[in-house]
């Protein structure tokens, strides 16, 4: 299982301090992070074994999870 809260939290520490014209949100940092895993199953020939399912929500709806474990090096490019 991929833990997409932490992935979120890596990210917001390394854009935190980027002048952006409005103010870059928590769930805007995950879904973010949601297209890019869609996006690295489409890049990498796996699209049949991709499913929206595969992502869990935390009880306020936000994604939490990914079922599958991705690897370091597919951490690393999301």
């Amino acid at each position: 299982m991929t833990d997409v809260v932490a992935m979120a939290e890596e990210l917001y520490h390394k854009v935190n301090q980027q002048r952006t014209p409005e103010q870059v949100g928590f769930e805007s940092l995950v879904r973010w992070i949601t297209d890019s895993i869609q996006d690295l199953y489409v890049i990498s020939g796996r699209t049949f074994s991709f499913s929206e399912d595969k992502f869990r929500k935390d009880e306020s709806g936000v994604v939490a999870e990914f079922a599958d474990d991705l690897a370091l090096d597919e951490r690393r490019w999301v």
